[in-house]
C-alpha cells in the first residue's frame, strides 16, 4: 500500500499537468468558437509584412523596427516560423502560445525544486512541490489572456527566457557558485580592465533587459 502511495504521488504532477494542458488545448481541437479563427491582433499579423515570409531582410527589419511602440524582434521571429509552417492561422498561433507557455512552467517547476532541493531532506516531496507548484501557476486563470490573445505570445517567450535565465543560476548556485560572482566567473580570468567593464555593461543590459520585458 505505502508502494502505491509513494508511485502514485510521483505521477501525480504528471497527471495534473496532463489534464491542465488538455484544458488549455480543448477549446482550439473541439467546437465552433469564432474567437479561434479571428485576429485580434491585425497590427502585428495581417497587417505586419515581417512575420509573412522568412526572409534575410525580414530578419534585418525585426531586429530594427519599433512598431506600435514596441521592440519585439524574437517575438516576430516565432510568429515568422509559425507563419511559415501553417500560414495566417490564429488557431496555430494560439497552440503555440500553449506549447511555450506549458514548457516556461515546466522550466519554473526545475528552478524551484533546484532552488529549494539543498534545504530539505526529503528530495522526493520536494520534486512533487515544485511540480505542483509550476502547474498551479500555469493553469491560473490570470494567463488565459496569455494564452488566448494572439498579441500576448510576447509575454510567454519573455517568461519563458526569464526562467532558463533564473534556471542557470540555480544550477550555479546548487553548485557552489557564488551568484553575485556568475556573471564574473569567465571574464576575471582575462584582464581586470575588461572584467570591470564587464560588469558595468552586465549590470546596464540588466536594466534594458527589465525595460524592455515592459514593453513586450
Amino acid at each position: 500500500m505505502l508502494g502505491l502511495l509513494n508511485r502514485s504521488r510521483r505521477w501525480l504532477p504528471g497527471v495534473l499537468a496532463g489534464i491542465g494542458l488538455a484544458i488549455h488545448v480543448a477549446p482550439l481541437c473541439y467546437g465552433d468558437w469564432e474567437f479561434i479563427y479571428s485576429f485580434d491582433d491585425g497590427a502585428n499579423f495581417v497587417e505586419n509584412p515581417m512575420i509573412q515570409a522568412l526572409t534575410l531582410p525580414n530578419i534585418v527589419a525585426m531586429a530594427t523596427t519599433v512598431k506600435i511602440n514596441v521592440y519585439e524582434p524574437l517575438s516576430w521571429l516565432l510568429k515568422a516560423f509559425v507563419h511559415g509552417l501553417v500560414g495566417m492561422q490564429s488557431k496555430y498561433v494560439r497552440m503555440v502560445s500553449v506549447l511555450v507557455h506549458w514548457t516556461a512552467c515546466g522550466i519554473l517547476g526545475c528552478a524551484t525544486h533546484r532552488l529549494l532541493a539543498p534545504s530539505f531532506p526529503d528530495r522526493a516531496s520536494v520534486a512533487i512541490a515544485a511540480s505542483l507548484s509550476a502547474i498551479l501557476f500555469a493553469i491560473h486563470p490570470v494567463h488565459i489572456e496569455v494564452l488566448m490573445y494572439l498579441r500576448k505570445m510576447s509575454v510567454c517567450l519573455v517568461l519563458s527566457m526569464a526562467l532558463v535565465a533564473t534556471t542557470y543560476v540555480a544550477n550555479q548556485r546548487g553548485a557552489g557558485t557564488d551568484v553575485d560572482t556568475i556573471s564574473l566567473t569567465i571574464p576575471r580570468k582575462l584582464t581586470p580592465k575588461f572584467s570591470q567593464l564587464y560588469n558595468y555593461s552586465h549590470q546596464g543590459m540588466m536594466i534594458v533587459s527589465v525595460g524592455i520585458d515592459f514593453m513586450f
